[in-house]
């Protein structure tokens, strides 16, 4: 059975109004990024289903893909598997540890353990809250991560992003700007916790 080979943990859902209502700012420019097979067939399965449902391809973002690459690391290597480490904290914190430019919206994260990359998408699909994650239309980016590891293989990580429209315009619009070389790799591939800092100030809400 799929529950027997498969390991997924329920998303939390929390709902923060930005602690940094600060203009969006640029990152340094990141190395460009190549997928591994696991990794890239990860994207094409996420991305498949996002046109599936009318939705728009997410694209890779170096930045958030190191960040995936390196907390599924982290998970194999200390033996844990939360969306909170002991190690770099939650979401937030490897968010910010992370160099992602300011302004962002919204962000969320999937994980997984499972031995095979198609056995992870499933089990991940029949979650409603992980499949709303991969589903969601706001998001942008993604940086997915795939590790051989843990108890049941492979350790998979799913990062999401949503960058606002002037970020991205403003990428598009100056080929000069730091934001641009960030945006630029994405050419590059042939593609929960969730942090909303789209709303107004003041409640944090937990859902698991």
């Amino acid at each position: 059975m799929l529950s027997a080979i498969v390991l997924i943990i329920t998303t939390i859902t929390l709902i923060l109004f930005s602690p940094f209502a600060v203009p969006a700012t640029q990152a340094s420019a990141p190395d460009t990024v190549v997928l591994s097979t696991d990794e890239q067939n990860m994207l094409s399965l996420l991305n498949e289903q996002r046109r599936i449902n009318g939705l728009s391809a997410l694209k890779i973002d170096p930045k958030l893909e190191a960040m995936a690459r390196r907390y599924c690391q982290e998970m194999i290597t200390n033996r844990f598997f939360s969306h909170t480490s002991p190690v770099s904290g939650g979401l937030l914190n490897r968010i910010m540890d992370s160099e992602i430019p300011n302004g962002w919206l919204l962000a969320g994260e999937n994980l997984a353990g499972a031995p095979t990359v198609e056995a992870a998408f499933e089990g991940l699909m029949q979650s409603p809250s992980h499949k709303d994650n991969m589903l969601e239309p706001k998001y942008t980016h993604a940086g997915i991560a795939v590790i051989d590891g843990g108890p049941y293989g492979k350790m998979f990580v799913q990062e999401f992003i949503e960058y606002p429209e002037d970020m991205l315009s403003k990428a598009a619009n100056d080929s000069q700007s730091n934001l641009a070389a960030f945006l630029s790799a994405n050419l590059f591939y042939p593609e929960s916790s969730i942090l909303d800092f789209s709303k107004s100030t003041g409640n944090t809400a937990d859902n698991t």
